[in-house]
């Protein structure tokens, strides 16, 4: 994914089954197969990974993702593109988001 790439939008994909629990300040996703927690496989998220793991748990515009992380957490606007098309390339490479034509409410 590319920071030029605004026009995207992305959501949580429901392809692959997971359990996110908050444990102190930090967000873990753990990946579940057959009801059992793939313990090898854990994500763990920062505070601006956790916002942004919330953004999209519904369609979302990358575009709103930025401006979300720019107004929350003081970034350039730039930087912020970068960093948020770098960790969601993650997101999406670990099988967690996928990229969606839906273009629903952007909240």
């Amino acid at each position: 994914m590319n920071p030029n790439e605004g026009g995207r939008w992305v959501t949580r994909t429901r392809a692959r089954e997971y359990v996110t629990r908050q444990i102190a300040e930090e967000t873990l996703i753990v990946p579940v197969a057959g009801g059992v927690g793939d313990l090898d496989a854990i994500y763990t998220l920062n505070e601006v990974g956790a916002h942004i793991w919330k953004i999209v748990d519904a369609p979302t515009s990358v575009d709103r993702i930025v401006a979300e992380v720019c107004r929350e957490f003081d970034v350039p606007a730039d930087q912020a593109a970068r960093d948020v098309a770098t960790f969601l390339e993650a997101l999406e490479s670990a099988g967690l988001i996928a990229s969606t034509s839906e273009a629903g409410t952007d909240r």
